[in-house]
């Protein structure tokens, strides 16, 4: 049960704290980051567009910021998914190439897609 409650009070806060806490350097700070950063991988979760609002579930591949998707490196910012089920088919990509450009050109399919705009996946929500 603790574990369940660092994992999601973790998750739910790793985007703000990255952005508040990495800049300020050490290296406490990185391994924290990148432990939470890494609860992500494998896992499902919502992808939201830059309202908030859910556009399609997905499971997160990687964040490894060297690797190569859709013809760019992941880098700091975004992390890779693959897009399991949509909810809003034509909302737009932040990332689009010559054959994705909305989330309907997405599915089963991976993408970059922001980090602080993806969610861990809870069955109550």
């Amino acid at each position: 049960e603790k574990l369940q409650e660092q994992n999601k009070s973790c998750t739910a806060c790793m985007f703000l704290y990255v952005s508040k806490h990495l800049a300020k350097g050490g290296l406490d700070h990185q391994m924290e980051a990148c432990r939470c950063f890494r609860l992500l991988t494998s896992k499902r979760v919502k992808l939201l567009d830059m309202y908030g609002s859910q556009v399609a579930i997905g499971i997160v591949m990687s964040i490894d910021p060297t690797k190569i998707v859709m013809g760019r490196p992941i880098g700091q910012d975004f992390c890779e998914v693959v897009v399991l089920l949509m909810n809003k088919p034509d909302s737009p990509l932040f990332i689009k190439d010559h054959n994705r450009k909305t989330m309907k050109d997405a599915i089963e399919r991976h993408i970059l897609w922001f980090l602080k705009y993806v969610y861990l996946f809870s069955a109550s929500s």
